[in-house]
């Protein structure tokens, strides 16, 4: 590894090619890391610009001459005439695809080939039109597709990382959790659960599917206690556990409830509904 470039130096070397480093030597030393340091400057042209400092020590050794930002030196190294030219052949290769109408209101989806308004579109800040290649639509198919795919431990893993995702919506919500349980629940945790192999419906007993099929049988990730996330006590002390493994339909029904809240709703239903007497009446 080569030897860690002090500030002194490495604010020398942007000052000798015209850029001027926007940083404290405190903040340079503690953001070195691994020989490298992401370094905000001003370029020789005006405009701030976030590099690592290996490539721009690289590139003052090698007398390159790019200390402008990357915009501004592309179009230095076309002349009027070179670069109208590539904008039009990029405009023409664009136009010939298809890819969105002049009125800018509408875009052709790569996948079904239907014109679309661009609001049927995910945003995209790395495509000219700052829209996705393929419409909402089939988008969500083809995510569809691909976890219908999946089965066994790619499934779990892929449900992981729902519950994860449902985790951060909670909190986006206001939802305050202990940050004493924080979200630990890894594929180990959930295989944990099996019986002789299967996963058992802690509310039916059926024997539960790691795959897409019907809601009946489809394994999801419940937890006992709403005001608790995804969490197993992993220190040994206790087998406190607030996971639990049920069905995808009895997981929708019981929603924000509680393990005796939703029982005592469902003994509410039964006793109205199917004139069901409870074992101690």
């Amino acid at each position: 590894m080569s030897k860690k470039k002090t500030y002194v130096e490495i604010s020398e070397m942007f000052d000798g090619t015209g850029c001027t480093l926007l940083m404290t030597e405190d903040e340079y030393n503690s953001n070195y890391k691994n020989g490298n340091c992401y370094c905000p400057y001003q370029a020789a042209c005006g405009h701030k610009e976030l590099e690592r400092t290996y490539y721009f020590v690289r590139r003052a050794l090698m007398e390159v001459k790019r200390y402008n930002c990357l915009l501004c030196y592309r179009k230095s190294c076309m002349t009027s005439v070179v670069r109208g030219a590539a904008k039009s052949k990029w405009d023409a290769l664009y136009e010939k695809n298809n890819r969105i109408n002049q009125n800018g209101h509408e875009k052709k989806c790569c996948n079904c080939n239907i014109w679309k308004q661009v609001h049927g579109y995910h945003k995209d800040q790395r495509t000219k039109d700052g829209y996705g290649t393929c419409c909402k639509e089939c988008y969500k198919k083809m995510n569809k597709d691909r976890m219908n795919n999946l089965v066994g431990d790619d499934f779990v893993k892929k449900l992981l990382q729902g519950c994860k995702s449902s985790h951060k919506t909670r909190e986006g919500r206001g939802v305050i959790y202990s940050e004493d349980e924080p979200l630990n629940y890894e594929l180990e945790d959930v295989n944990n659960h099996k019986v002789d192999g299967e996963f058992i419906d802690v509310n039916t007993g059926k024997v539960l599917r790691a795959c897409v099929c019907d809601h009946k049988e489809q394994l999801s990730l419940d937890r006992k206690s709403q005001k608790r996330t995804y969490y197993k006590d992993k220190s040994g002390k206790t087998t406190e556990d607030n996971c639990q493994t049920t069905s995808v339909r009895i997981n929708m029904m019981k929603m924000d409830l509680t393990d005796d809240e939703f029982l005592e709703t469902i003994k509410e239903i039964g006793i109205y509904r199917l004139g069901m007497k409870l074992p101690n009446e």
